[in-house]
């Protein structure tokens, strides 16, 4: 479909560059062809030519802000996995900090109910349920968290 909209395009262009010059050869007096050209002709293809481009340009625009959105959704969801990843890190870096000063160990659930509440801090638009998911997910990207732990890997 693209391929023929460019071909019916340059070839309007084409008529219409044509139309513009005249003859190339000089002619004393215009025939009844060269008014129909000139008085009827030109004007619709020049209608048709402004439709054609401005088809192409909506087109054009339309593919460009699905690809600028597309991008725009692609680095929020790399920025919130960021996000929980990294206060699933400042969650275990803290209870360490527990551990070695009061010598208490912070439970799982605790440190899991903590990464959420940061990340619901930070991203206010998610819900508890995403913020769940998120930590989880992040979990499972830390070596020696979750199951990896158990594992031993």
């Amino acid at each position: 479909m693209k391929r023929i909209m460019m071909t019916a395009a340059l070839l309007l262009i084409s008529v219409v560059t044509a139309l513009a010059a005249g003859d190339i050869a000089a002619v004393a007096e215009p025939t009844a062809f060269d008014n129909f050209v000139s008085n009827t002709l030109q004007p619709c293809i020049l209608s048709v030519l402004g439709l054609v481009v401005t088809g192409a340009v909506g087109y054009l625009s339309g593919l460009l802000k699905k690809k600028f959105g597309l991008e725009i959704s692609t680095a929020m969801a790399t920025r919130i996995n960021q996000v929980a990843y990294n206060s699933v890190m400042a969650v275990e870096e803290s209870a360490a900090a527990y551990l070695k000063e009061k010598g208490n160990k912070i439970v799982g659930e605790t440190k899991h109910a903590q990464a959420v509440e940061m990340i619901l801090q930070k991203v206010p638009s998610l819900s508890k349920e995403e913020a769940d998911n998120l930590v989880l997910s992040a979990i499972g990207m830390v070596k020696g968290l979750g199951a990896s732990k158990a594992v031993g890997a």
